[in-house]
Formats: structure tokens, sequence, C-alpha cells
């Protein structure tokens, strides 16, 4: 239940609950059904799919890891920071840091993925949370070129493609999806010079 309220906590929704824990409920026995066992949990969706426009701000669920691609002016609120976004950015959230997230339009469209930490190995875990992006005082919210969200955007789509499938591999594919919304980022931070702290990861391996 706490991931299900994880969704829709995670992009501020209004929108009728029996609708999204229907929603919801439909992805997760699609996952248990999976002949593939599963030990942590995923979900990914276009945010238009649930979206109803909320002002202000709330707190976020802190048991899940997040990424979104979100378009339109939102803002981002980590510990005594907040992050504006006026066009689209890719945005990262950790379970262990506290945060939270407003639009600040009502028109809102993009994609996000929900994922526990078992959902990885205990090793791809240890290496996720020492990424410039998941570690404190790294950079959660990245601002996007057309080229970027379009590249982007892709990877969202394929996930939303393979989610339904009976593929028997489809949660490594999942797994690589999301790895590759990481490299991708990554690689932006770096060609932007974002810091020594960005720089000493170019040679790491990221693998799940």
């Amino acid at each position: 239940m706490g991931f299900l309220l994880s969704i829709v906590i995670v992009v501020c929704l209004t929108t009728n609950i029996k609708r999204i824990t229907t929603y919801c409920h439909r992805l997760f026995k699609k996952q248990q059904e999976h002949p593939e066992q599963q030990t942590g949990l995923f979900g990914v969706f276009r945010l238009e799919d649930v979206w109803q426009y909320k002002t202000g701000w709330t707190k976020q669920c802190m048991d899940y890891y997040k990424i979104g691609l979100i378009r339109g002016s939102n803002r981002s609120h980590y510990a005594d920071n907040s992050i504006a976004g006026s066009a689209t950015t890719l945005v990262f959230f950790n379970p262990h840091a506290p945060y939270t997230w407003e639009s600040l339009e009502a028109d809102k469209t993009g994609f996000c993925c929900v994922f526990s930490a078992p959902f990885f190995t205990t090793q791809m875990q240890e290496k996720i949370n020492a990424l410039p992006m998941f570690m404190a005082g790294g950079k959660p919210v990245q601002a996007l070129t057309k080229e970027q969200d379009k590249a982007v955007a892709d990877i969202f789509v394929r996930m939303l493609e393979e989610w339904p499938s009976d593929y028997r591999y489809k949660y490594d594919l999942l797994r690589n999806y999301v790895t590759q919304l990481i490299h991708l980022a990554l690689k932006m931070q770096m060609s932007e010079g974002a810091g020594k702290k960005g720089e000493s990861y170019n040679n790491r391996e990221i693998h799940n």
C-alpha cells in the first residue's frame, strides 16, 4: 500500500483515489503473475494519465526511488534548498532524503518511474546511492534540451511498452532502462562541468 501512495503522492495528485488505486493494483497484479519472481516493486506511468493540478506542495513518501521527466514550470525542495525548473527537467528523488515537489502550472506532461531498493541487487543499490543525482549535496534536477527531452522520453516510452508484456526477462530489461536514464544524466552533468564530484564517476561501471 505504501508503494501505491508513493505513486499518488509523487506528482501531487488530487485525482480520484479509486481510479488510481485500481490502476496501481492492476500493475502489481501483473507483476505478481509474471514468471520472474521480483523482490522489489516497480511502476511507470505518464503524468498526464493521472495528473490533476494542485497548487502548493506536499510531503513526499520516502520509501521509494523516483525518476521523472517533467515538462512545464515546477519546483523541487530538498532539505534547505529549492530548485526551480521552467522547461523540461529530469528529476531524481532519493528515499533517504526529505523532499517535496510542486507544480507551478496546470498543464503537466511527462513520465515517472518508481522503484523500491530491492528492485536492484545490493551491489547496484550501493552504486546508485553513491551517484551525484542521488547522494546528499548532489544534483537531483537536470534541465533538458529538446534533443535530450526526446532521448529521455524514448526510454520512458520503451518502459511503458515493456511493462505489460509477458517477456520472461522484462524486469532485467526495465532495470537496464533505469540505468540508461542514470547514464544519460551523468553524461549531461559531466559535459556541463557539473563539478569535481561528478568527474570521479567518468569510468565507474554501473550494472544491475
